[in-house]
């Protein structure tokens, strides 16, 4: 069993496996996703934040999403960026007090309850997924399910996983196609 067609054919490609024998199931989420009504949690939040959801690796892009957060904000200063996960703290406050925005932008942490995530994606005004590399991408489905916008890469699993429900970005290397995409 496969979490999507791009291991499937990852595994065919690279690996040899036989493409017949491999079967793709994709991963759901907690039923509390679609039961849970949105309150407040104690988590001190501004009114108008993009949402990011992450652990720390090179592959989720964090540092071009700052990037790209840093224009946007020119033209939406009213806006932050609030970023979830272990580790990002050190790594990109340096980043963001360079830019001037370190206002701007809020690191929680690792969110281990399921009604805080919930909490976080329903008062996002946007869930970006700037990744250049998933086998599957849960926190779009999670967004998603809770109504809110998604915009994420156009790689690997990515676009397989959000189909046509997001907005796409083609170059997630590029911080400008990126605040491009968070303004419209």
């Amino acid at each position: 069993f496969t979490v999507s067609d791009y291991v499937k054919e990852t595994l065919v490609n690279r690996v040899g496996y036989n493409r017949n024998q491999l079967f793709t199931t994709y991963l759901g989420i907690d039923t509390e996703y679609y039961e849970f009504d949105s309150v407040d949690v104690d988590l001190e939040l501004p009114d108008n934040y993009l949402l990011h959801v992450s652990n720390q690796s090179p592959i989720k892009n964090v540092g071009t999403l700052i990037d790209g957060f840093n224009k946007f904000v020119d033209d939406f200063p009213n806006y932050h960026l609030v970023i979830t996960g272990r580790g990002w703290e050190s790594s990109l406050q340096e980043k963001c007090i360079k830019y001037g925005i370190e206002d701007k932008v809020t690191f929680l942490g690792y969110i281990g309850s399921i009604k805080k995530l919930i909490s976080l994606y329903d008062g996002a005004k946007l869930y970006i997924q700037p990744s250049i590399h998933e086998t599957f991408g849960r926190p779009i489905i999670e967004a998603m399910t809770r109504g809110t916008p998604v915009l994420t890469s156009k790689r690997c699993a990515l676009n397989e996983v959000a189909g046509e429900s997001a907005t796409l970005i083609n170059d997630p290397n590029s911080g400008l196609e990126m605040a491009n995409k968070m303004g419209n």
